[in-house]
């Protein structure tokens, strides 16, 4: 067996992992649900007989009441979707309920600059050398 290379992590933005029942509903017809991950972008869930293809959707769950989603891929039991709201719309909706949501965005807002490149040790002798 060959050992496995890791994937890179292709996502545009940090995911928060829960653990909540929801209701996926497509054209009508309710499917049980549970939000594996969600982030400002989407979220990957755990739904029983969906059927492959891109189709838009409304996620509700308590946490949130509902948001306007779309299909992006089905593989077994799970499924990935995008929320049709605006990352900022969909981080003001979640931040009360997903502990630590958005709190890394502002520890990296305030990180201060790094320090000023230090000389080497053989550029100094240089300078002191030749001044």
């Amino acid at each position: 067996m060959y050992p496995q290379k890791p994937r890179p992590d292709r996502r545009a933005t940090r995911r928060w992992n829960v653990m909540w029942p929801a209701t996926l509903v497509i054209e009508g017809r309710e499917h049980p649900c549970t939000i594996l991950d969600l982030s400002a972008l989407g979220a990957c869930l755990e739904v029983q007989g969906l059927a492959a293809g891109p189709s838009t959707a409304t996620l509700r769950s308590e946490q949130f009441d509902s948001l306007e989603c779309r299909i992006l891929w089905t593989r077994g039991v799970e499924a990935g979707i995008r929320f049709e709201a605006a990352p900022e719309a969909v981080m003001q909706l979640l931040k009360p309920v997903v502990p630590g949501l958005g709190r890394r965005e502002k520890v990296i807002e305030a990180t201060p600059p790094l320090p000023a490149r230090r000389r080497s040790f053989s550029r100094f002798l240089r300078e002191k050398l030749a001044g």
